[in-house]
């Protein structure tokens, strides 16, 4: 079994939907100021995720949409597998380079 892990500052939150992307309704449940940054936690269904944004402001309790699903598949940015029963991670710059090791 392998996991693909997504890194916070990789997934991108609006307070609408994206027109042409997956959007994913979420609810927002805590915000940590970091200055210029804030990690936003939100959750999906009984999923806890986190993005690290500079975007508009959040508040607890807020809907949000977010579109990392489209990220996975459609581009070539980073990219962290997990192999679960080797305790092993794999990184990527691209799923050219994630297939071309064995992970596709």
């Amino acid at each position: 079994e392998v996991i693909l892990g997504i890194r916070p500052e990789d997934i991108t939150i609006n307070k609408v939907p994206t027109e042409g992307q997956i959007n994913i309704r979420s609810e927002v449940y805590v915000i940590e100021p970091l200055g210029s940054e804030t990690i936003v936690d939100f959750k999906t269904g009984d999923k806890n995720l986190k993005a690290k944004t500079i975007q508009e402001a959040v508040n607890p309790g807020d809907k949000i949409y977010h579109t990392k699903f489209k990220w996975i598949f459609n581009t070539m940015l980073l990219k962290y597998t997990f192999d679960k029963n080797k305790n092993r991670m794999y990184y990527s710059r691209s799923m050219y380079s994630l297939n071309s090791a064995g992970w596709g």
